[in-house]
């Protein structure tokens, strides 16, 4: 591992026992988070996203199974640690957001308990009042005013993007080297949004962390991400640089999600375009390329075989058949 790469995520493949069958998470994905950047992993609902996510922490249910891969942080597998390993790694070494923190933040506890909890786990000589002044600290720290207040509040009474700042505060308060941050955005305004963005951009410059950052907004990607990797049915489609995805676009699907993001010129005349289809069926997924049921550019070959994956240079890539010697170009963008 070079010393830049603080995550290696290598063939993973994440697979549930369903009623119905097996369900087919995730598929063989494949990809790094630099020391101090942002890494974007993008792609509709369902894309396998936030499960990998859930892989990393060790935090799947008990219905999922990995079947191979390894997730290498430093010089230990994620994938392989014991149940205390992860215990003692949750919080100090990668912290996360999740998606909803009304149900991530237990209600019958106060904040400034819950807060305080965090530090007292992983540092067991720090008096309770002690953690308590940390956790008042963070919270101010996170732009929240009456500090003191909400720590002494339970999460019924504060707000939607309150509570965000709270499960922020929470990620952060051991300045973890990796912060995972699924969907911190959601369901917020766009004010909120700008706010959150703001707090997370600031103490990614003070502690120089690196942010594996998961959503469907293109918007937030352009604006805070150094590199994305998007993501459909469980496999990765295309991987660069935020130019490379937004300039040199190369797949089909990536073309397609840019081109669903609603247009902030006035005087825009064209309709708002839509991904044809339905999102692929994890549990009946088709036996060539994942996105040939919905491709416009769809050939015999992506119905047979998955296509490779094509180096296009400068750490850009992406898995389409018409990249490849034998397709017809490049998809989008030559």
């Amino acid at each position: 591992m070079t010393d830049d790469v603080l995550l290696r995520v290598s063939d993973l493949q994440i697979r549930f026992q369903s009623p119905t069958g097996t369900v087919q998470a995730v598929n063989g994905i494949s990809y790094q988070v630099r020391r101090g950047e942002v890494m974007g992993l993008v792609g509709e609902s369902g894309s396998g996203k936030s499960v990998s996510a859930y892989a990393l922490m060790g935090l799947l249910p008990k219905t999922a199974r990995i079947v191979s891969g390894s997730a290498r942080f430093g010089e230990r597998d994620l994938l392989k640690l014991s149940e205390k390993e992860m215990q003692n790694l949750r919080g100090r070494e990668i912290g996360m957001i999740f998606q909803d923190p009304m149900s991530s933040i237990d209600p019958v506890f106060r904040i400034g308990d819950l807060l305080s909890e965090v530090i007292r786990s992983h540092e067991p000589g720090v008096r309770k009042k002690q953690a308590w002044a940390q956790s008042v600290d963070m919270l101010r720290s996170m732009g929240i005013r009456e500090a003191e207040h909400v720590a002494r509040s339970y999460q019924s009474a504060l707000s939607g993007g309150m509570r965000q700042r709270v499960m922020i505060a929470a990620a952060l308060l051991l300045r973890p080297k990796l912060l995972i941050a699924d969907e911190p955005t959601t369901a917020l305004d766009v004010t909120i949004q700008d706010q959150i963005i703001h707090l997370l951009r600031e103490e990614r410059a003070k502690s120089g962390m690196s942010i594996l950052f998961i959503t469907h907004n293109f918007g937030l990607v352009a604006d805070f991400c150094d590199r994305v990797t998007v993501m459909y049915g469980g496999h990765i489609m295309e991987s660069g640089s935020v130019d490379d995805i937004f300039y040199r676009t190369a797949h089909p699907y990536t073309e397609a999600l840019l081109q669903a993001v609603p247009s902030m010129d006035p005087g825009a005349s064209e309709p708002l375009k839509t991904i044809d289809g339905q999102p692929v069926n994890p549990a009946q997924l088709p036996a060539g390329c994942v996105f040939s049921p919905r491709c416009p550019r769809c050939q015999a070959v992506c119905l047979a075989k998955q296509p490779p994956e094509t180096d296009l240079g400068g750490g850009h890539t992406a898995s389409c058949w018409m990249l490849t010697k034998g397709g017809r170009g490049a998809c989008v963008h030559p």
